[in-house]
């Protein structure tokens, strides 16, 4: 490599290898050190060729490298942003349909129920004008042809129910009525009638068909809480949290409208009936006319 360094096409190039090669001791002639120097020479251009090339190769080969990864993340880039895009429009699709189905089923359960109210109106009206006639004494409905009777002084009275009217000797009375035209004050018209219903052979107690009737009203009232119970169940179950509000507000209305009659009904029970044959609620009149009888 120093005879490389050294070597050089000047005189004094020359005249400096031929003092190098006599100072040193060298065999070599100068032709041969001339000879040797320019191999070394042109192995080491060699070298530095081969490794520019080399340099040069990989230098093309990361361009390439980075061509194609940036390619590769180009694709792998728009790769993700279309599946982005298509799951955004999956979402929008399906945010859609749901939205449609939604109103789907709000329109058809108020189309449900807007049906069940003109059905529920229709047959209200067909009930009150096909109702059967007959006299409504209070929770006793006593049909047309019902007869009532009675006994004061060892005879018997009877009226009867015609059309939603009860007749008395031709007049249009109340049982009340009825038992004052009969026996005048005093009476209790629940406990001193008797009915006898159309089709049936014998007379009844009126407070007696009262109890059943009232009996008969419970078990209505017990079950329509039960269904309006399942209904709000059912509402929840299936329908839209307004829906569940709604039908839970109505079973509630008509829970307090039923504990409400029930209330009523309770009070009036629990007022005393005064009898005017009791001593203290007597008239003077009549009480004198006992001491008379008694005298």
């Amino acid at each position: 490599m120093d005879a490389v360094c050294l070597l050089s096409v000047t005189p004094d190039t020359l005249t400096a290898l031929q003092d190098y090669l006599r100072d040193s001791g060298s065999a070599l002639s100068v032709s041969d050190a001339a000879t040797v120097a320019i191999g070394a020479w042109l192995q080491a251009e060699n070298v530095r060729d081969m490794m520019a090339a080399g340099a040069l190769l990989q230098s093309q080969s990361q361009s390439q490298s980075t061509a194609r990864t940036r390619a590769t993340y180009r694709e792998a880039v728009n790769g993700d942003a279309q599946s982005v895009a298509a799951d955004v429009r999956a979402v929008d699709e399906v945010t859609t349909r749901t939205v449609a189905n939604a109103d789907a089923d709000a329109n058809a359960n108020a189309n449900a129920k807007t049906k069940a109210r003109t059905k529920a109106r229709t047959r209200v009206r067909a009930d009150a004008n096909c109702a059967p006639d007959g006299y409504q004494w209070k929770e006793l409905f006593l049909p047309d042809g019902t007869e009532l009777r009675m006994y004061s002084h060892d005879a018997v009275h009877r009226a009867r129910v015609t059309g939603a009217a009860i007749f008395y000797q031709g007049r249009q009375v109340s049982p009340r009525q009825f038992t004052l035209a009969v026996a005048g004050e005093g009476r209790n018209a629940w406990r001193d009638l008797s009915l006898r219903l159309p089709g049936e052979k014998q007379f009844l107690p009126a407070g007696l068909l009262r109890r059943r009737a009232q009996a008969d009203i419970r078990v209505r009232v017990e079950a329509q809480l039960a269904e309006g119970g399942m209904r709000g169940a059912e509402a929840s179950r299936r329908g839209s949290p307004a829906e569940t509000i709604a039908a839970a507000a109505d079973a509630m209305a008509e829970a307090l409208r039923t504990a409400l009659a029930l209330v009523e009904h309770s009070n009036s029970q629990s007022i005393p009936k005064y009898e005017r044959r009791v001593d203290p609620h007597r008239r003077t009149t009549d009480v004198l006319v006992n001491h008379i009888k008694f005298d």
